[in-house]
């Protein structure tokens, strides 16, 4: 055989090869679609569907000193690649990325298949994925490379991949010539997919998957649209596509930019207020609670401060460890829901109380609880427990009163209207009786008709002004 019957033969080897290996492409894609298919109806709650998207109409700036990462003639290539930042996708740290010759990159230590064509619906294990133009592409001509390479300076730089007249194929290479890049930005984390020019004469539509997956196929931020790429419409499942086509609207427009900005870190507080009432001097109320809870947190572990006003104590147990502050950790970049204990401690007598708990860290915007109580009681005693040794007490018979769980010595910082209340009638009916007790007293605080103890529909003893005491009597009667 001639050497150029033996090339011959190679080729037509070859091609018979491309043949079945697309054949198998075909079929594979069908299973991977029925498969998606079988996907949506499961849990679409994740993190990269919090992104939020933009669409509009910009510039394609083509990388002028680009790496080449896969030459002329690339089809179903993967390349792993080391990112010159550390990049934040989907709420976590990454340094490495995967390049799919087939229109996205994907993150994380699995790698995509070689034949794998619909990067957002696909079940593969990788921990996730941009696609601008996710598809079997590829190319036939010299210099249509896919390059690399990072614009700008730290640390707001830009790691760009860039497809140069990317070919669809369908059986075949087929008509068309698609330019377009993937971006991701250091620092704001933001991602785009910014489109060149793209256009085909080929009739038959040919879809391609746009957009983000994370972990699994479950959490997606995908784009959607038949002939209009500028007003592409959210994917209702992973499995939407947005067309491409000879007819109108069914190319990407030269500058198109797609935008996907990740959440920024929050704190959420609930309920955001919470009201105490009235507690006296020295007094502590029942605690009360609210919940803390945080999403997109930077950096993804560490603590949030929680601090009190004057006045007020937190803690994260009901009954123990209560102060002005505590920290509450997280090991990742969501704060589960966590309890915080709040309690009202008054340090100011007759003060009104209306100030804020700061719940703040994690990159995010402090989250306030406001807090109110009153200190209007200026004297706060346990309860006061009376107990009446024989009631009857007859003239022959002592009677007692005893009040228990009593301070050693009651303080009174009001000059009026603040007195112990026994609850009950002691000293009604009885023939003789004795009022015992030391009085501390300023003076200048002295008002008229000032009692000190007894009781007031049977007998009292007190001042009468700053300089006279005075014994009350029901019907009369002098000391």
């Amino acid at each position: 055989m001639s050497f150029t019957h033996f090339l011959k033969a190679q080729l037509k080897v070859r091609a018979f090869l491309k043949s079945r290996k697309k054949h198998l492409k075909s079929s594979l894609m069908l299973f991977i679609v029925l498969l998606a298919m079988m996907q949506i109806n499961g849990s679409a709650y994740g993190q990269v569907s919090s992104y939020t998207f933009t669409q509009v109409p910009g510039t394609y700036t083509a990388l002028t000193s680009p790496t080449v990462l896969f030459t002329s003639a690339w089809d179903d290539a993967i390349a792993p690649m080391t990112l010159p930042f550390t990049f934040k996708f989907n709420n976590i740290n990454y340094t490495t990325c995967n390049v799919s010759s087939n229109g996205f990159i994907t993150f994380g230590t699995t790698a995509p298949r070689r034949l794998l064509f619909t990067p957002i619906s696909n079940t593969a294990d990788y921990a996730g994925a941009i696609s601008g133009f996710g598809r079997d592409i590829a190319s036939s001509t010299a210099g249509n490379n896919i390059v690399y390479g990072t614009i700008g300076s730290a640390p707001n730089r830009t790691f760009v991949v860039q497809w140069i007249n990317a070919q669809r194929y369908s059986g075949g290479i087929v008509s068309g010539l698609f330019n377009f890049q993937i971006r991701i930005s250091e620092s704001s984390n933001i991602i785009q997919v910014v489109y060149g020019s793209c256009s085909t004469t080929y009739e038959t539509d040919l879809p391609v998957q746009v957009g983000l997956r994370g972990a699994t196929n479950a959490d997606f931020n995908n784009r959607a649209t038949i002939n209009n790429w500028p007003a592409s419409t959210a994917g209702t499942t992973n499995a939407a596509t947005c067309n491409t086509g000879a007819g109108a609207g069914e190319c990407p427009t030269n500058g198109l930019t797609y935008t996907w900005t990740p959440p920024a870190p929050k704190l959420t507080v609930n309920p955001a207020s919470l009201a105490f009432g009235n507690i006296g001097i020295g007094g502590t109320s029942a605690s009360q609670t609210y919940i803390l809870a945080g999403t997109f947190l930077n950096p993804a572990a560490g603590n949030i401060s929680v601090s009190a006003p004057p006045g007020f104590e937190v803690s994260l147990s009901a009954t123990t460890s209560y102060g002005t502050s505590v920290n509450v950790p997280y090991t990742s970049a969501t704060l589960a829901n966590t309890t915080i204990y709040t309690r009202f401690k008054p340090n100011v007598a007759n003060g009104t109380f209306n100030d804020k708990i700061s719940n703040s860290g994690g990159g995010a915007t402090t989250a306030f609880v406001t807090v109110t109580g009153t200190s209007n009681c200026v004297i706060n005693l346990p309860t006061p427990q009376a107990t009446v040794v024989n009631t009857d007490c007859p003239a022959s018979s002592i009677g007692s009163v005893t009040v228990n769980n009593l301070p050693v010595a009651l303080a009174f910082a009001n000059p009026d209207n603040d007195y112990v209340d026994l609850g009950g009638s002691f000293l009604s009916n009885k023939n003789a009786f004795t009022m015992e007790g030391w009085v501390k007293f300023d003076k200048a605080n002295i008002k008229a008709r000032m009692s000190l103890f007894g009781q007031n529909d049977v007998i009292e003893f007190g001042f009468i002004d700053a300089n006279n005491f005075q014994c009350w009597t029901a019907n009369g009667g002098s000391l």
